[in-house]
């Protein structure tokens, strides 16, 4: 589904940019505001560092690496130099959120500030992912009703092809905050691209009242009749397979004595670090994956034409495929014409004047 500027309610980015404002003000309502740090024994009062001092220190030295690692883009006789600055900075950035973990373990900021500098450095450093979903992991348990913390989590299954822990994390969200259109709208999509019409068509019917732009209301409306459709064209089928299994969020407290660092000499190019918000949406960033596994989605036969091949990797020969336009069909006959191994193919009788969005939706008969 395209949307214009006045559906940008329904934009889902990863996770929202820390700033340092932010990491001084915000502050969920269910956490003290009087967390006691741990001190050493002989320390002085003087010696103190409030959790924002560190976070503070934590998010100047990653804005200077997100600064710098831009500068050498177009003159490759600085890669190798400031790759290695790049890499100091993040560390310092990943050692004062550690140290914010170490001195404040119960507040889940700085839990939050490290995850997502790990999660900038994936691509650089693959162990950091793990990282990064083990921080946010904590976040939750010490705050579990935060969506940010929660979405984001949520957003990290989803690039570790979990889809599953994805839309728990999510529903998580949702059900601490139910009159958010945005998170419902994004719990309905992606449970849409795993086949769970039912969860999705009920998440759908909970945004439209929340709604007050007629046209946004609109294309939630038309979503939820083309799920109506596919749902009546599948009576009888058990999809008790589809079900998402409960998760318990672990207790196991993770002190990161040794936290993973970005290691420079390692780097055969240049390291570009971007602030987590300005990074693409995982869903976006990983849309070949998304969409080929997906069990759900929607696609669109271009004005004048009659058909269109949709890739897929979830495809067996028990496979049916179930075909509802979202658009006007202009009473043409919407439907599957082939499936093959690895793509099917719907077609309309008759081209038509515009684009024919429709909804398909792939069922594993046993």
């Amino acid at each position: 589904m395209k949307f214009n500027k006045k559906t940008a309610l329904f934009s889902l980015p990863i996770v929202v940019g820390l700033i340092a404002g932010q990491l001084v003000g915000q502050k969920s309502e269910t956490k003290s505001q009087n967390t006691v740090p741990i001190v050493e024994a002989g320390s002085s009062l003087q010696s103190f560092k409030g959790i924002s001092d560190y976070l503070i220190t934590s998010q100047t030295f990653f804005s200077q690496a997100i600064e710098l690692s831009a500068t050498s883009k177009n003159d490759q006789s600085l890669v190798d130099s400031n790759n290695q600055r790049v890499a100091e900075l993040i560390n310092e950035a990943i050692n004062q959120a550690t140290e914010a973990i170490l001195h404040y373990p119960t507040d889940a900021r700085g839990w939050y500030q490290r995850a997502k500098i790990y999660q900038t450095i994936e691509k650089y450093n693959p162990g950091s992912i793990e990282a990064a979903v083990a921080d946010l992991e904590r976040t939750v348990y010490l705050e579990p009703e935060n969506k940010e913390y929660l979405s984001a989590l949520s957003d990290l299954w989803l690039q570790k092809s979990d889809s599953k822990k994805a839309i728990f994390y999510l529903s998580q969200a949702v059900e601490a905050n139910p009159t958010d259109a945005q998170l419902c709208f994004k719990l309905a999509k992606l449970q849409t691209t795993q086949g769970l019409l039912f969860e999705a068509h009920a998440n759908y019917k909970k945004i439209v009242p929340l709604l007050v732009d007629s046209e946004q209301k609109e294309l939630v409306k038309k979503e939820i009749t083309a799920i109506e459709n596919l749902l009546a064209q599948t009576k009888g089928v058990d999809f008790s397979s589809l079900a998402v299994p409960t998760i318990t969020a672990t207790n196991d407290l993770y002190l990161p004595d040794s936290p993973a660092k970005l290691e420079a000499n390692n780097l055969a190019q240049q390291v570009i670090i971007t602030d987590p918000e300005d990074q693409e949406r995982f869903i976006s960033k990983d849309s070949k994956q998304y969409s080929s596994n997906a069990l759900s989605g929607n696609s669109t036969i271009p004005a004048g034409q009659t058909e269109v091949e949709i890739e897929s990797n979830s495809l067996t020969e028990n496979t049916q495929v179930y075909v509802a336009s979202v658009g006007d069909s202009h009473n043409e006959v919407l439907k599957v014409k082939t499936k093959g191994e690895d793509s099917f193919v719907i077609s309309l009788s008759n081209s038509i004047g515009t684009d024919l969005e429709f909804k398909w939706w792939l069922i594993q008969n046993n």
